[in-house]
């Protein structure tokens, strides 16, 4: 602080000695009596009185001024004009200017100079990120404590680093990668801002000089209250984020990762059902085997949706990893069977047919709702017995595993 060395568990201010040094400090005076009012109203605002949300922007800012070895980063989701550039300048007011580096994802990932900027710094801020949708191992990395290159353009390389500062992303759309494990999404503190800044809201603050300037006046009140938040309290935020997944959580995994996005267009929980992952419907060529493949087998299922939809797949020799690792981090009820002599399947998943249409989708709510089962199991090409349906007399004798 200006004004000495605060001690965050005690709340006092210490004098600045020899055995006190910091290689950073915070660009205001610490005063103990100061008391939140402008900036929390701004927040119930913006949020649309969201405490949840509210709570983890709290959260990551004690994360920031506090530190410790919390894999997270902030990511702020939402359209224009809605208060994301602001809450971004809010932050950056609150740790200093001279304490963040600004950059992107395209740069960070492909610029191999662009990670140096980061050394010393207490806060990273991402932008533009939804724009890119390639590899994002140096965010992962950044995030993860994972050692980064220390490489500056014209000079030799001086070793690597651990970036021990925090991330914060704004983007207008959720941010696309490659990445399809839980790793990627275990990391993320998804805040949506879709509340549009009216010229009325704007006019509110007008008369304190504006919302950013009455922000700046109140900073000193803004570390107490974050530094009030005890640490109970803030295990309670990132355990709910890492936990049981809120609905918004869930449907923001949807949006930004096609693994995921696939599991809950195509497949329903169901405790007993087996189904096999199958194998790449590259090597095939005949359509109807083809067709059997993608509405029985799980790869080649999810195979078909990626090209509907213009995704990539995933190699199939990742496919039943990835599955099971995001599958767990959602809390299905699903377990990963070992591999037999037809292959790899998994209990607990089904692939959704038309007389699954009162089974809820899994990932937005895994809970399943009172459904009526199929009438048969059968589609109109067996598995069995490649016979048509019409000349199926009992449908019990034909009922498949998979299904």
């Amino acid at each position: 602080m200006i004004n000495g060395v605060l001690n965050i568990k005690t709340l006092c201010l210490e004098p600045y000695t020899p055995r006190n040094k910091f290689r950073w400090q915070l660009p205001y005076a610490f005063n103990y009596d100061d008391e939140i009012n402008i900036i929390k109203t701004w927040l119930g605002d913006v949020t649309g009185q969201d405490n949840d949300m509210i709570n983890i922007i709290r959260a990551f800012l004690k994360i920031t001024l506090a530190g410790g070895e919390v894999q997270k980063f902030l990511e702020i989701i939402g359209p224009g004009s809605t208060g994301k550039s602001t809450l971004i300048r809010l932050v950056i007011m609150l740790v200093g200017e001279s304490n963040h580096a600004a950059t992107d994802l395209r740069n960070l990932e492909q610029n191999r100079f662009e990670a140096a900027l980061l050394y010393g710094k207490r806060l990273a801020v991402i932008s533009d990120s939804s724009r890119y949708g390639g590899e994002v191992s140096v965010l992962k990395a950044l995030t993860g404590g994972d050692p980064l290159r220390l490489e500056r353009k014209n000079q030799q390389q001086t070793g690597s680093f651990v970036f021990d500062g925090v991330v914060m992303i704004a983007s207008n759309e959720a941010i696309q990668s490659t990445d399809y494990s839980s790793g990627l999404a275990r990391r993320r503190m998804p805040v949506i801002f879709n509340k549009k800044v009216t010229n009325c809201d704007k006019e509110k603050w007008r008369g304190v000089g504006g919302i950013e300037k009455a922000m700046k006046d109140e900073l000193p009140a803004l570390l107490n209250w974050v530094l009030a938040m005890t640490d109970d309290e803030l295990n309670a935020v990132i355990g709910g984020i890492d936990g049981n997944l809120t609905q918004s959580q869930r449907k923001h995994l949807c949006e930004t990762n096609k693994l995921v996005a696939w599991i809950d267009e195509n497949l329903i929980l169901k405790e007993y059902s087996k189904v096999y992952c199958g194998k790449s419907p590259a090597a095939l060529t005949n359509d109807g085997e083809i067709q059997f493949e993608a509405d029985s087998k799980l790869y080649p299922n999810y195979h078909r949706w990626c090209k509907e939809n213009g995704a990539q797949p995933i190699a199939v020799q990742r496919f039943s990893k990835n599955l099971e690792d995001m599958a767990g981090h959602l809390k299905f009820p699903v377990k990963s069977l070992n591999r037999d002599s037809t292959g790899k399947a998994f209990q607990g998943f089904a692939i959704r047919k038309d007389c699954h249409n009162k089974f809820s989708s899994p990932v937005p709510n895994h809970a399943l709702e009172n459904a009526e089962e199929c009438t048969s199991n059968v589609d109109a090409y067996s598995p069995t017995t490649r016979a048509s349906v019409d000349d199926v007399n009992n449908v019990d004798d034909y009922l498949v595993e998979d299904f």
